[in-house]
C-alpha cells in the first residue's frame, strides 16, 4: 500500500522511512499495544447492558400465563440422593487414583498399562467433575428457602428454583422475546436484578418483564399456574416437536 509524502506530496512505500523526493522523514505507523486481560474484561463489562432500578420501576409485569412451573420433587429426598451421588462420586474417585497407581507398578505390557492409565485418568476426571457439580446443587438445595425465589447458575442454564410445603418448584420461560425484530430473536430467562425477579431476553438485554415473586407464589398453590412434572415436561416437548415436523412438511 502507497502513502504521500506530508511534505511534498510524492508517493512513497510504507516500509520506506524517509521520502525519497525531498528527505522528509516519515511518520512510523502507530502499532497499537495488545489488550491485557482486565482491559479486555473492562470492555466486556461496559459493552453489557446495565438495567437500573430506576428502568425497572418503569417494567410492564410478565404475563403468569406463559410460565411453566415445574415440580422437581420432595426437598429432602432430591437432597439426600444428591448427598449420595456426591459420596459415590468421591468413592469412586479414589477407587480409580489406586487403580492408576496399582497399573502404573504392575508388571504388565507397556502398551496395556499406558491405555489403562489413560482410562483411568479419564475416568477420574468424569467422577471428580461429577462429585464437585452434585456437591454445589446439594450446598444450593440446602440453600432454598420456603415461598422464596432464588435464581442460582447451574450448568449452562439459571434455574429460578424454590419451595412451597417441602416440594421443590422451578421457574421455567420457554418463550420467546416479544420485543426481539429481525432474523435473531432471544429466548426469555429468569435473572435477579436489583433484588427483582425479571424476565430478561438473552440476546438484547434492553427487553425485560418483572415477574411478581408473590403473585406467582400464590397462583402455584391455588393451581392457577400451570405446574406440570419432568415427564409431562418431556412429553409436551416432545408433542411440540413432532407438531413443528408435520408443520415444515
Amino acid at each position: 500500500m502507497d502513502n504521500k509524502c506530508k511534505n511534498c506530496g510524492q508517493t512513497v512505500n510504507d516500509t520506506d522511512k524517509f521520502c525519497k523526493f525531498c528527505g522528509y522523514l516519515l511518520p512510523l505507523e502507530e502499532v497499537e499495544p495488545p489488550k491485557s486481560k482486565q482491559r479486555i474484561d473492562d470492555e466486556i463489562l461496559q459493552a453489557k447492558v446495565n438495567i437500573t432500578s430506576e428502568q425497572l420501576a418503569s417494567a410492564s409485569l410478565y404475563d403468569l400465563s406463559k410460565v411453566t412451573v415445574r415440580l422437581v420433587g420432595d426437598k429432602k429426598s432430591i437432597y439426600t440422593k444428591s448427598v449420595m451421588i456426591t459420596l459415590l462420586s468421591i468413592i469412586v474417585t479414589i477407587g480409580l487414583f489406586v487403580a492408576a497407581f496399582v497399573i502404573k507398578y504392575a508388571k504388565i505390557n507397556d502398551v496395556l498399562a499406558f491405555t489403562l492409565m489413560l482410562f483411568s485418568a479419564l475416568a477420574v476426571m468424569s467422577t471428580f467433575g461429577l462429585g464437585a457439580e452434585r456437591y454445589m446443587n446439594t450446598k444450593a438445595i440446602s440453600l432454598l428457602s420456603e415461598d422464596t425465589i432464588t435464581v442460582r447458575k447451574y450448568g449452562f442454564s439459571k434455574p429460578a428454583e424454590f419451595i412451597i410445603g417441602g416440594n421443590i418448584f422451578t421457574l421455567d420461560i420457554n418463550a420467546p422475546c416479544a420485543s426481539c425484530s429481525g432474523e435473531f430473536v432471544g429466548d426469555l430467562h429468569a435473572e435477579r436484578l436489583e433484588k427483582i425477579l425479571v424476565a430478561v431476553c438473552n440476546m438484547n438485554r434492553k427487553h425485560y418483564w418483572i415477574i411478581d415473586e408473590e403473585n406467582l407464589i400464590k397462583s402455584v398453590k391455588d393451581g392457577s399456574v400451570l405446574t406440570v412434572t419432568k415427564q409431562q415436561q418431556k412429553a409436551k416437548l416432545k408433542m411440540e416437536k413432532l407438531e413443528n415436523k408435520k408443520i415444515k412438511k
